[in-house]
């Protein structure tokens, strides 16, 4: 009795390894290859298409600004106290590098400019005063000492001299005259974008009186929600909508500004962009580029058993087929994950594709 039952258990336990809904029932099991002659393809009008890169993304509008880089903005302001005599350049005006913008009347330049007047009589008088000691001192008639005196007193003029130079160039100062003039030029070419300088104004030095940009090249920045910012690559593209300028992020914010939960997000127009202008509020369409998706011809894409498929090519008249995951479809093209780029999917004859493969299935 105890043997029989000894047998018996392990037939059991033969049979139930042995079961084929056990042994490797999770496995993952190629999917059948379907082999088409030539004759067979020429009668199906087989086709074939080269799978590609879909560069498929997810769009977004979000509102933005057009900004002038700081790179390109020249603040020209008043070098020392004084009053505006006079205005020549106006806001939204073109103006061109070293052109004069306004003239400022001021006592201190008045009197760098007579400082530096007197600084260089004093020095050409010293110079003058060495040369004749220079001459006295080889025909013998003065001491060594008073020769070396006059070459520091020289020395000394020069320096002072060339102090004054620089004080009054730093200031903007012309070393011509005494009127005390100063006038303010533009370090840039470009368009004034803001002029706070008033005719008849006194102003205090260091005064911003203009603000000049270099309008070539303009940015857009936008501020896009934190938990959206991680999927915005360098490259993405921004669209300016209502317009046909595209334009690329060239910066993605490292921070989050705390009180909107935002992150910045910089890109820059082409060169020379005319259709929108600095200062001007815009809304922008971001698309976030999804390397992992395919694009194929719609009519490679088919529904087998609720799921998307397509017939791969595995060799010379051999194909199989291929699970993908649908992503979307525009235009005649569907964009699919799962499916290898380079690879090749029939794009014509799949119907009967579909019949031999559901022929060849158990």
């Amino acid at each position: 009795m105890h043997k029989a039952t000894l047998l018996f258990n392990l037939a059991l336990v033969t049979s139930t390894l042995s079961a084929p809904w056990l042994t490797q029932a999770n496995a993952a099991t190629p999917a059948p290859l379907i082999e088409v002659s030539p004759n067979q393809i020429q009668a199906m009008g087989l086709k074939t298409f080269q799978v590609v890169a879909g560069n498929h993304g997810a769009s977004t509008r979000y509102p933005a600004t057009v900004v002038v880089p700081a790179a390109q903005q020249r603040i020209v302001a008043a070098p020392l106290p004084g009053l505006v005599s006079n205005l020549r350049a106006s806001v939204g005006e073109n103006v061109r590098s070293g052109q004069v913008l306004a003239v400022v009347q001021s006592t201190q330049a008045q009197e760098l400019q007579r400082d530096l007047h007197i600084s260089s009589s004093q020095s050409s008088l010293q110079i003058g005063t060495l040369a004749r000691e220079e001459q006295l001192y080889k025909e013998g008639l003065i001491a060594l000492s008073r020769l070396e005196m006059s070459r520091s007193q020289a020395r000394d003029a020069q320096i002072q001299q060339q102090a004054r130079q620089r004080a009054a160039a730093e200031a903007g100062v012309s070393a011509q005259g005494l009127g005390g003039q100063l006038s303010l030029v533009s370090p840039i070419s470009g368009v004034i974008l803001a002029r706070e300088a008033v005719m008849g104004q006194r102003v205090d030095q260091a005064t911003p009186l203009f603000r000049i940009a270099n309008l070539s090249q303009l940015w857009i920045e936008l501020q896009v929600p934190a938990r959206e910012a991680p999927s915005i690559k360098l490259g993405h593209e921004v669209r300016v909508l209502g317009t046909h300028t595209p334009a690329r992020v060239i910066a993605v914010g490292s921070t989050v500004e705390m009180a909107s939960q935002t992150v910045l997000v910089r890109a820059a127009l082409p060169p020379s962009t005319t259709d929108v202008r600095a200062g001007q509020a815009i809304e922008v369409e971001l698309t976030r580029l999804d390397t992992d998706v395919a694009a194929v011809p719609a009519a490679a894409v088919l529904t087998d058993a609720d799921r998307s498929v397509v017939f791969v090519e595995a060799g010379p008249g051999q194909y199989r087929v291929l699970g993908v995951q649908y992503v979307s479809a525009s235009g005649g093209t569907t964009y699919v994950r799962g499916l290898p780029v380079n690879s090749k999917v029939v794009v014509q004859g799949t119907a009967a594709m579909k019949s031999m493969l559901a022929a060849s299935r158990p």
